[in-house]
């Protein structure tokens, strides 16, 4: 049985806008995330994402283990997904500058080719399926699990 690491940094991305709280699971508990979900002004393209983005850099050194959620539910079409993906990605490129993950988690398929492709994260090794969809694939020293957003999440944080 395969365990996600509590060591090193962890970041987590959900995507979806069907994400549900992760602060209940022990996995979360154990590792000290902080949850972080978009303001209402960046979700609705009002303002620019720096100071969100640099509120969860702060928060992702002093805690080490982050949660990124975007926390709305969705309202726009096609653009305003695009855009949300953009800036979840952005977010995970900032957060992967500040210190690189021992465990990336990202919810949401297309979020997670949104992420890998900022990223420029190319190259992978398969490391574990914990439920149907629901993988672990390796990039150099961080091990990346991928989750479409209506899948459940199987044994991943068990």
């Amino acid at each position: 049985d395969v365990n996600l690491s509590a060591e090193g940094h962890t970041i987590i991305i959900c995507g979806s806008t069907q994400s549900r709280p992760l602060w209940q699971e022990p996995y979360i508990q154990r590792i000290g995330a902080v949850e972080i979900t978009m303001p209402h002004e960046v979700f609705h393209g009002a303002c620019t994402s720096e100071a969100w983005i640099e509120t969860l850099c702060q928060a992702y050194r002093r805690h080490g283990a982050i949660i990124v959620a975007i926390g709305h539910e969705a309202t726009g079409g096609k653009a305003y997904a695009v855009r949300l993906r953009r800036l979840m990605a952005q977010a995970a490129q900032e957060l992967v500058a500040v210190a690189s993950p021992t465990t990336m988690i990202v919810e949401g398929g297309a979020t997670a080719y949104a992420v890998l492709q900022q990223l420029g994260w190319q190259q992978f090794v398969a490391e574990h399926e914990f439920a149907p969809g629901v993988v672990s694939i390796r990039h150099g020293a961080t091990s990346v699990v991928l989750k479409p957003g209506s899948y459940p999440w199987g044994t991943l944080f068990g």
